[in-house]
C-alpha cells in the first residue's frame, strides 16, 4: 500500500513538472518568436523545426534575355536539291511518308530505340551533324535532382526518421501514465514506423496487435479500413516506386514517410464519428506538445521537414506547428493535461479549436483518404466537403504541388459530369453517370499558357464537362499571378512551362508550326513525368570537358535554340547547389557535376542566341556540339546507368470510381532529324529526344520502373494521334 501512495505522488508531481522550452526558426518566414512563463504540467507554444534558410529558400532570380531574331527566311516544302547534305536520309532509311513529312514540316521524330543513356546516343550519332536537344539537358538535370535527394535520403534523411521515431515512442511511452489511452494509440502509431524502418523492431505487448494489423494491410497494398484510425486508406500508395526501389534502406524510408505523409488525425466528424474524430485532435495535440518539449524529437523533424520542403515544398496538410498555434490561442501560450481532456469532452473548447485551424486554412488537394464519396449535386462545392473531412494534422504530410492541384480541380466533381459524344481517354463511367475520372499531363501545361495544350484536348474529346471551361479560364488566372522561384519543384516547372511556349518569326522555321509545338509538349510533359517520379513519396497526389587539344570541326552542328529555356534551367540548377550546400547536404563531387551542368547550360544559351541572330558558330562552339556525349559524360560523372536511365514511370492520379490510376511513362530514346538553317544553306542534323507514354493502370499494381521496363519489352502502349504525327503518321 504505502508503494502504492508512493507511485501515485509521483505521477501527481509529474503532472505539474514544467517542460523545458525552447526556440528553434520557424520554416514560415512570416511567424514570430513566442515567449511565454507557464505552471502546471504544459509546454510553451515554439516554433517548429530548424531552417538554415530563415528568410526563405534561395530563388531564381531571372532577368530574360532579348532574342535577336534573324534567322533566314525559309519557306516549306523543301527537296533534296536544297540540302547540303541529303545523303543523311538515304543512311536514315526514310521511307516516302516519313521524307515528305520532314521536307513539309523541316523535322521528324523517328523510332529509334536504342539507347537509356543520352551519352551513348550521341556517341553514336557522332557521325552526324550533331543537334544538341533541349531534352539531354532536362534529362541531366533529373539525375543531379533524383540521385542527390535520394543520397540525402539514404545518408541523412533516414537517420534523421528512425531517431524522431525512436524518441516518439519514449515519449509517447511516458505519456501512457499521464494520459492513458491517446499516448496509447500514439505509441501504436509511431511503433508501426519504426517497424517498417527496422523490421527487427518489437512493439511493445500493449500496441502488438493494432501494428501487426495496420503491417498487414500495408503488405496486402488494398484499399481498407485502417484498425488505429478507424477511416479507408488506400494502402497501394505504400509499395515502394521511383527511386526507392534501389536499396532496401530507401525502401523502409518511403513505407515510413508514406505513413507519416498520408495517416491524418482528422479533425472532425464526416469519415469517421465525432467521438472518435476528437480522440485523434487529442492524440495530434499530444504529438504536437511532446515534439515542442523534446529538442532533439523537434531536431529532427526539422531537418526532415526542411530538406524535403526545399525539393517539393510544404506540406498541403495540418502539422504539428498548426496545431501548436492553435492551442496558443487557445489557450493563452500554453497547455496543460486539463486542457487535452477539454478538446475531447467539451463541445465549446472543440469547437473553438476547429475554428482557430480553420483559419490556417484547408487542404486544397484530396489525397484519398477515406475514400470520399460525393453524390449529387456533381459540384465543386461537393469537393469542398471532401476536403474538410480530411483535414486535420500529418506528421510530415504529403506537400501541395500546383500540377497535383491543378488535376484535382479538372477532375469530377469540381467539372461535372460528360456532356460529349465520344469516349475520350478522361472519362469513366460512375454510378452517377460518366464523369472525368482522369486528368492529363496535357491539363498542366494548358492551365500554364499552352495554348496546344488545350487545343489538343479539345480535338480529343477531353474538355466536354459541364464545367470544364470555367474551371480551366479560372485556374489560368489563378497562375497568371504565380511565384515560380519558391522551391526546386517550382522552378522546374518553370523551365517547362517556357520550354513549351510558341516561337515566333525570326526562330528557324520548323520551330514555328504547330507540330513544333507538339515536339516541345512531348518534352515537357517527358521532363515532368521525371519530375513526377523523382518526388513521387512527397507529393500529395490527386489522389568539365577533358583537356585535349582541339581538332577542327569537319561538320555543322547546332543547340536547340532556346536561350531563355537554358536561363531557368541554369538558375534551377544554381538554386539547386546554392540550397544543398547551405544546408551541407552537398559533396564536392556532386558540386563538381552541378557546376558542369551549370556551364553547360551557359554555352547552350550563349549559342542558342547567335544561332537566333544568324551569326556563324566558331570552332569553340561546333567542338560543344560535336563532342556532346563528353559533355554529358562530365556531368553525370560517377552516376550508374540505373541513375541515367530514361526508362521510368509514375503514377500521378487515382481514380477510386475504375479502380485504375494514371500512369505517366518514359521509354528508350527517340531520335528527330530537323532541317536546320545554317548561314550557308539548310542542314539536316539528329539528336537524341525523349519518348512519352500516358495510360491507365490497376491501382493494385502500381507500376515500379522494374515493372514498367518488362512491359515495355512486351510491346509499348498506343500512343495518342498528337503524337503520332510527329513520326510522320497520319
Amino acid at each position: 500500500m504505502k508503494s502504492i501512495t508512493i507511485a501515485l505522488i509521483i505521477l501527481f508531481l509529474s503532472l505539474v513538472i514544467v517542460v523545458a522550452c525552447w526556440e528553434a526558426n520557424s520554416l514560415r518566414p512570416h511567424t514570430k518568436s513566442i515567449n511565454s512563463t507557464t505552471t502546471g504540467w504544459m509546454v510553451s507554444m515554439w516554433k517548429l523545426g530548424e531552417i538554415a534558410y530563415p528568410k526563405g529558400f534561395p530563388s531564381s532570380k531571372l532577368v530574360n534575355y532579348t532574342e535577336v531574331l534573324s534567322a533566314p527566311p525559309e519557306y516549306f516544302p523543301l527537296n533534296r536539291s536544297e540540302l547540303l547534305n541529303s545523303e543523311v536520309l538515304d543512311e536514315l532509311k526514310l521511307n516516302k511518308s516519313q521524307e515528305s513529312y520532314l521536307m513539309s514540316k523541316g523535322f521528324i521524330i523517328l523510332k529509334w530505340d536504342k539507347h537509356k543513356d543520352f551519352s551513348d546516343a550521341y556517341l553514336e550519332l557522332k557521325h552526324f551533324p550533331i543537334y544538341v536537344t533541349v531534352d539531354s539537358f532536362l534529362h541531366a538535370y533529373h539525375i543531379q535532382f533524383d540521385s542527390l535527394l535520394a543520397n540525402i535520403e539514404e545518408k541523412y534523411l533516414y537517420n534523421d526518421l528512425c531517431n524522431l521515431t525512436k524518441r516518439m515512442i519514449e515519449l509517447s511511452s511516458n505519456d501512457i501514465l499521464k494520459v492513458g489511452e491517446p499516448a496509447e494509440r500514439n505509441l501504436a502509431y509511431f511503433s508501426v514506423a519504426m517497424k517498417l524502418l527496422d523490421p527487427k523492431f518489437k512493439p511493445s505487448d500493449e500496441v502488438r496487435d493494432v501494428v501487426n494489423a495496420e503491417l498487414k494491410r500495408i503488405n496486402s497494398k488494398v484499399i481498407a479500413k485502417s484498425p488505429l484510425f478507424g477511416y479507408k486508406e488506400d494502402y497501394s500508395q505504400y509499395r515502394p516506386r521511383g527511386h526507392y526501389t534501389r536499396s532496401e534502406k530507401l525502401q523502409r524510408y518511403f513505407r515510413a514517410m508514406m505513413w507519416y505523409g498520408r495517416m491524418a488525425f482528422l479533425l472532425r466528424e464526416g469519415l469517421v464519428s465525432e467521438n472518435k474524430s476528437r480522440e485523434l485532435t487529442v492524440q495530434a495535440a499530444l504529438i504536437s506538445t511532446d515534439l515542442s518539449s523534446d529538442k532533439n524529437a523537434s531536431s529532427y523533424w526539422g531537418r526532415i521537414y526542411t530538406a524535403t520542403s526545399f525539393f517539393v515544398g510544404f506540406a498541403d496538410d495540418y502539422t504539428p506547428y498548426d496545431y501548436l498555434e492553435a492551442m496558443k490561442s487557445l489557450f493563452d501560450g500554453s497547455i496543460r493535461l486539463k486542457d487535452l481532456y477539454s478538446l475531447r469532452n467539451s463541445d465549446e473548447t472543440i469547437g473553438m479549436f476547429r475554428a482557430e485551424l480553420m483559419k490556417r486554412g484547408k487542404p486544397k488537394i484530396y489525397g484519398g483518404t477515406g475514400s470520399c464519396n460525393v453524390s449529387p449535386p456533381i459540384t465543386k462545392e461537393k469537393l469542398d466537403e471532401c476536403l474538410e473531412k480530411t483535414a486535420g494534422m500529418r506528421l510530415m504530410g504529403q506537400r501541395y504541388v500546383p500540377d497535383s492541384y491543378v488535376f484535382q480541380m479538372l477532375v469530377a466533381p469540381s467539372v461535372g459530369l460528360y456532356i460529349g459524344t465520344k469516349k475520350p481517354f478522361t472519362m469513366v463511367e460512375t454510378q452517377l453517370g460518366p464523369a472525368r475520372g482522369f486528368p492529363r499531363g496535357l491539363d498542366w501545361f494548358a492551365v500554364t499558357g499552352s495554348g496546344r495544350a488545350l487545343e489538343i484536348l479539345k480535338e480529343e474529346g477531353d474538355v466536354s464537362y459541364e464545367e470544364y471551361d470555367k474551371t480551366m479560364k479560372d485556374l489560368r488566372n489563378e497562375f497568371s499571378k504565380a511565384d515560380w522561384s519558391k522551391n526546386l519543384y517550382w522552378s522546374w516547372l518553370d523551365v517547362l512551362r517556357y520550354l513549351v511556349k510558341a516561337r515566333g518569326r525570326g526562330y528557324p522555321a520548323y520551330m514555328i508550326s504547330p507540330d513544333w509545338l507538339d515536339r516541345q509538349l512531348q518534352a515537357g510533359l517527358a521532363s515532368w513525368t521525371e519530375l513526377r517520379h523523382d518526388t513521387i513519396l512527397y507529393v500529395k497526389q490527386s489522389y568539365t570537358p577533358k583537356l585535349t587539344a582541339m581538332p577542327p570541326p569537319d561538320k555543322l552542328g547546332a543547340v536547340e535554340p532556346l536561350p531563355n529555356v537554358y536561363l531557368r534551367l541554369e538558375a534551377l540548377v544554381n538554386q539547386t547547389r546554392d540550397g544543398l550546400k547551405e544546408m551541407r547536404y552537398l559533396s564536392e563531387k556532386e558540386e563538381a557535376r552541378l557546376n558542369n551542368l551549370a556551364n553547360a547550360l551557359r554555352r547552350a544559351r550563349e549559342i542558342s542566341l547567335k544561332e537566333l541572330a544568324g551569326e556563324p558558330l566558331n570552332r569553340s562552339d561546333l567542338y560543344f556540339i560535336g563532342n556532346f556525349d563528353e559533355v554529358l559524360d562530365s556531368i553525370m560523372s560517377g552516376l550508374d546507368k540505373r541513375s541515367k536511365s530514361t526508362v521510368l514511370v509514375a503514377d500521378a492520379h487515382t481514380d477510386l470510381n475504375s479502380g485504375q490510376v494514371l500512369e505517366e511513362a518514359m521509354g528508350k530514346i527517340n531520335m528527330i532529324l530537323v532541317a536546320f538553317p545554317t548561314p550557308n544553306g539548310t542542314v539536316l542534323m539528329v539528336g537524341p529526344v525523349f519518348t512519352y507514354y500516358e495510360f491507365k493502370h490497376p491501382l493494385k499494381d502500381r507500376l515500379t520502373d522494374e515493372k514498367w521496363l518488362n512491359l515495355l519489352k512486351a510491346g509499348e502502349p498506343k500512343m495518342f494521334p498528337w503524337q503520332e504525327r510527329l513520326y510522320g503518321k497520319s
